[in-house]
């Protein structure tokens, strides 16, 4: 696919033709850079490391092939005109060079630094990167590609890290031809949870019976925090715009979105099934100490967690494989009801049957523009605790429940009255700004409040107000 006959103008849609450092609009006159043979239409900007990514860890491998074999019979004979949307390194590249009949790709990605390295892979390999693919920077909406260029769309690090999966969605609908198809790789939220739990439970009765913690823990403890991160505040878009990756996903909920958006046919396969997590452990703790010891065990604790999952849900990674129709088709959708309020028979069953308990630090200055708060500390109930809400003087802010506290689980946890998982991913550790708050003469008025998942509220014993410059330890 050459990148005249692939993309658009961004400013106004129109035909792009060569011309001199790049490409220009026949229509508008705007022009787009070309670097190293990548056009450029989204800006490169450093980006600070942001930790374990499900998205990132699939993309570094031969990705490719493991969605050819996910998908069987499904996969075409010949893939046609081929978007990579997220390339990864270059082996997923070298496997779909052999179902492309020659014909280059087009490598869309907005990392410049990827799609570099991509370049630099092929080379290394002997293969030509003009003839294997185009290369252009690019955002994961694919608004600077044409109307219907592609008869293959292939996804790996893309879906999880975008906020509004209806829109990506529409956009892979927009970009394929018509009988066109697409595969994306998406992280399973059922099986992650199960996987979760697992690890906790393993490595809490790993350290109940050595009395210390497994060198595995640190690492395994960092993905895990992560993922209840994401398993927490699924839904909070506000909170979620600010994470590298913002998704886990439900098969189902995919499928019928992605039928709203328009496709023929929406199936979300297992990309690897892996039933007990043992390999799914050696997959994301790679190199890790003590991950082939530790493996096993958590497949042993882990079990009855993993069999409540169903087929489709028994990997940690599904692919989403969408087929466009030929032509128009008349859809009938029906609407889906809204999910019911939990009714509670009390407040013991509401919090999983004990209260929660806390423990934050919170500091806080004034300054000019308002009052800078820092919280850090721990907060544990049976029920997911989502986050902290500390209001001053009526403006609220909330500082959200996920870091890794094994201290947590050693001191208060012992009697396991509540699940490892929650023990062990339980701080809190945010700095709140109070936008036009300030002190007032004998301090500023304070609330603070536990906000579980489940919608309730739980307020806590604590000062009235809130002395500035000075630490204070609010415990339940």
């Amino acid at each position: 696919m050459t990148l005249t006959d692939s993309l658009h103008c961004p400013a106004c849609q129109g035909r792009l033709a060569a011309a001199p450092g790049g490409f220009a609009c026949s229509a508008c006159g705007s022009t787009v850079a070309e670097t190293d043979g990548i056009a450029i239409f989204a800006s490169s900007e450093p980006r600070q490391d942001p930790g374990f990514s499900f998205g990132r860890h699939i993309a570094s491998g031969d990705w490719a092939s493991r969605v050819k074999s996910a998908a069987g019979d499904r996969w075409p004979v010949a893939l046609g005109k081929t978007v990579v949307a997220g390339c990864g390194g270059a082996a997923a590249i070298r496997t779909l060079m052999a179902d492309t009949s020659g014909r280059p790709m087009l490598a869309a990605d907005p990392d410049l630094h990827a799609l570099l390295a991509c370049r630099a892979g092929l080379q290394a390999s002997g293969i030509d990167p003009a003839h294997a693919a185009s290369f252009v920077q690019t955002g994961f909406g694919l608004n600077d590609l044409r109307d219907a260029v592609a008869d293959t769309i292939a996804c790996a690090a893309a879906a999880s890290g975008i906020l509004d999966t209806n829109a990506f969605l529409a956009a892979i609908y927009r970009v394929l031809k018509p009988s066109g198809r697409a595969a994306i790789i998406v992280p399973n939220r059922r099986y992650c949870l199960a996987w979760c739990r697992a690890v906790t439970e393993a490595l809490s009765q790993q350290a109940a019976r050595d009395g210390a913690w497994a060198a595995f823990a640190h690492p395994a403890l960092e993905i895990v925090a992560h993922a209840r991160n994401l398993l927490l505040h699924e839904g909070d878009t506000g909170y979620l715009a600010a994470l590298d990756e913002k998704h886990l996903f439900e098969p189902e909920a995919l499928e019928r979105a992605a039928m709203e958006a328009g496709f023929a046919s929406a199936e979300a396969l297992p990309l690897e099934p892996d039933p007990f997590g043992a390999a799914t452990t050696l997959a994301l703790l790679t190199g890790a100490p003590d991950a082939e010891a530790m493996a096993p065990m958590i497949a042993a604790v882990g079990a009855p967690w993993f069999q409540l999952l169903a087929p489709r849900d028994r990997s940690l990674w599904s692919v989403l494989w969408l087929t466009k129709a030929r032509g128009p088709e008349i859809r009938v959708f029906k609407l889906t009801p809204p999910p019911k309020t939990p009714d509670y028979a009390g407040p013991a069953v509401a919090v999983g049957g004990t209260m929660p308990r806390w423990s934050v630090e919170l500091t806080a200055q004034d300054t000019p523009d308002g009052i800078a708060a820092t919280l850090s500390g721990w907060v544990v109930c049976n029920t997911d605790v989502a986050r902290v809400r500390l209001t001053l003087d009526e403006t609220p802010g909330e500082a959200p429940v996920w870091r890794p506290r094994p201290d947590v689980q050693d001191i208060l946890n012992r009697t396991r009255v509540y699940h490892p998982l929650n023990a062990l991913c339980s701080g809190v550790d945010s700095v709140l700004f109070f936008p036009g708050v300030h002190d007032r003469e004998g301090g500023c008025p304070m609330r603070l409040e536990i906000v579980l998942t489940n919608g309730l509220v739980v307020t806590g014993p604590a000062p009235a107000t809130l002395t500035l410059n000075e630490t204070t330890v609010i415990a339940h």
